[in-house]
């Protein structure tokens, strides 16, 4: 596991992941789903009257793996005007929400 991670990063940076995997499975199916994990450990937090600082902390802990997935999918060579619209658009509801 410990040699898969590395080998999972620079498939997406490098552009060896099709496009439609990493949009689709990585960003809007696995993104979506630790985001929400996250938000709802923040909302636990809020209603258990937690530090607010500490919820923030646990809401913006996915988001260097939101930027990374953002830039993933710019960097791509396959990638158009289209995706890259809508992967700002999950990147926004990910911090609105």
């Amino acid at each position: 596991m410990a040699s898969a991670l590395p080998t999972y990063i620079r498939a997406r940076w490098h552009g060896h992941t099709p496009l439609s995997r990493l949009l689709w499975l990585d960003v809007w199916g696995v993104g979506t789903l630790v985001n929400g994990v996250f938000v709802f450990a923040t909302f636990l937090l809020y209603a258990k009257r937690a530090d607010p600082a500490l919820a923030m902390a646990v809401h913006l802990v996915p988001l260097p793996l939101n930027l990374f997935l953002v830039a993933a999918v710019w960097r791509h060579p396959a990638a158009l005007p289209w995706a890259k619209a809508l992967v700002l658009f999950w990147l926004a509801l990910t911090l609105l929400i």
